[in-house]
């Protein structure tokens, strides 16, 4: 797996994307998982969760791309948006990304990946 972009910037949630929630920072990227193996496989899960690195506080978490299928040595991207309150952030965050999948030969096939994430000082 990997990220687009490596490092995310947390931003003011504009009220397009949070409605009339306030007080919230969102983050907007990608992460392509590519097939290696000349095996094609089904995406059974890929969990994103946001950590806060001075204690490992999760304060957001999301699920993307359950039964999202990969051709063999084919490639997929699966968007990574996620919101969550400005008061449970600090300067330096994490996604952690999880992915679970099985291969059409049956094999289990997982993968774990951090995006670093900065907020934003504007």
């Amino acid at each position: 797996m990997s990220a687009t972009p490596a490092t995310i910037v947390a931003v003011v949630c504009p009220p397009a994307h949070c409605g009339s929630l306030t007080g919230q920072l969102e983050v907007i990227g990608g992460v392509t998982i590519r097939e290696s193996g000349g095996v094609a496989g089904v995406v059974n899960r890929v969990g994103f969760t946001v950590r806060r690195r001075s204690d490992n506080a999760a304060i957001a978490a999301n699920e993307e791309a359950a039964g999202t299928r990969i051709a063999a040595n084919g490639s997929v991207t699966v968007p990574v948006m996620m919101h969550f309150d400005e008061a449970l952030a600090e300067s330096n965050m994490k996604i952690v990304v999880s992915l679970d999948a099985r291969d059409d030969n049956g094999h289990q096939i997982t993968s774990t990946t951090e995006i670093e994430v900065l907020r934003s000082t504007s």
